[in-house]
C-alpha cells in the first residue's frame, strides 16, 4: 500500500469501510445455501478468495483495494469459514465441539501464520533495492499476491462440486438452558 501513497490512516480507513460494506453480505450466506450446494458454495467462495488476493495485487488505488478488501472479507471469513465449518459439523455431530476447534485454528492458522508468512517471504524475498522493514516504497508486495493467488487456484479447483444432494442447511442445534 505504500506505492499507492496511503498513509497508515487512509489505509485504515478503506479497510474499515471495507468491513462495514462486507458485513451485511456476510447475512446472505444461509440463502445462498438454501439454493446451491454447500459444496459449490465453498468452491465458489475459494474462488471468490482468490479473486481478491489478485485484485489486492493489482490495486490501483483507494477504490480497487476497497473492492479487494471487501470482496475477501465477504467470501473469506465472512462465508467460506462458516461454510466449511458447518460441512465438518454435519460430519462430525458428535465431535462438535473437537471439529469446531479444529476449524477455528487452522483457519486460525493459515490466516494469521502462513499466508502473512509466506507473503512475507514473498515480498522479502523477490525484492530488491527496497526494504520491507524500513517501509520504503517498493511494488514487491504485488508479486507476492499474485503468487499467492495463483497458488491456492489449484486447491480450490481440487474441491470441485460434485451432485447437488438438497444444499439444505443444517445448523447445529441450540444447547438447551441450563
Amino acid at each position: 500500500a505504500i506505492d499507492l501513497s496511503l498513509s497508515r490512516l487512509e489505509l485504515s480507513t478503506v479497510y474499515a469501510t471495507a468491513a462495514l460494506l462486507s458485513a451485511p453480505l456476510i447475512t446472505l450466506h444461509p440463502l445462498v445455501l438454501k439454493r446451491i450446494s454447500r459444496r459449490l458454495f465453498i468452491s465458489l467462495c475459494g474462488g471468490g478468495v482468490i479473486g481478491g488476493i489478485l485484485l489486492v495485487a493489482a490495486a490501483s488505488g483507494r477504490v480497487t483495494l476497497l473492492l479487494a478488501w471487501t470482496l475477501l472479507l465477504a467470501v473469506g471469513p465472512g462465508m467460506l469459514y462458516p461454510a466449511a465449518e458447518s460441512v465438518l459439523l454435519d460430519w462430525w455431530h458428535a465431535k462438535r465441539a473437537r471439529v469446531q476447534c479444529g476449524v477455528q485454528a487452522a483457519a486460525a492458522l493459515l490466516g494469521m501464520i502462513i499466508l502473512p508468512a509466506l507473503l512475507a517471504a514473498g515480498v522479502g524475498g523477490g525484492c530488491s533495492g527496497c526494504s520491507v522493514s524500513n517501509l520504503e516504497p517498493c511494488g514487491c508486495w504485488r508479486g507476492a499476491y499474485s503468487a499467492l493467488g495463483a497458488s491456492l487456484a489449484l486447491p480450490v479447483a481440487a474441491s470441485k462440486p460434485r451432485p447437488h444432494h438438497g444444499g439444505k442447511l443444517h445448523l447445529p442445534a441450540a444447547a438447551p438452558p441450563p
